[in-house]
């Protein structure tokens, strides 16, 4: 009865062992992966993302926010969909419940 369990117990080490070194492979790589240092066409793309995307504003807000659930323009009855890029034209500010 003891050597089956002892039997059993060294078949789940080599599946285990098995198992890590099958993985291994896939992981290693991003372990060694050297940073990217950041290239005017990153920040070029980083950009044109920030003025591509779209925010909300109300009527007489002084704010912008991420999404139109936000809590704060729950009660606005007019509420304008504009690129970030705009809004900051607007003079407006980052909501700071959304954001």
């Amino acid at each position: 009865m003891k050597e089956k369990k002892l039997i059993i117990k060294i078949v789940m080490i080599v599946l285990a062992v098995i198992l890590m070194i099958s993985f291994m492979p896939a992981v290693a790589p991003v372990m060694h992966q050297a940073a990217a240092p950041v290239t005017q066409k990153h920040s070029v793309t980083y950009t044109v993302q920030a003025a591509v995307r779209k925010v909300f504003y109300a009527t007489h807000s002084k704010k912008y926010h991420r999404t139109r659930k936000c809590r704060t323009l729950r009660r606005s009855k007019k509420i304008y969909k504009v690129t970030e890029k705009k809004a900051k034209k607007k003079h407006l500010k980052k909501c700071k419940v959304c954001w």
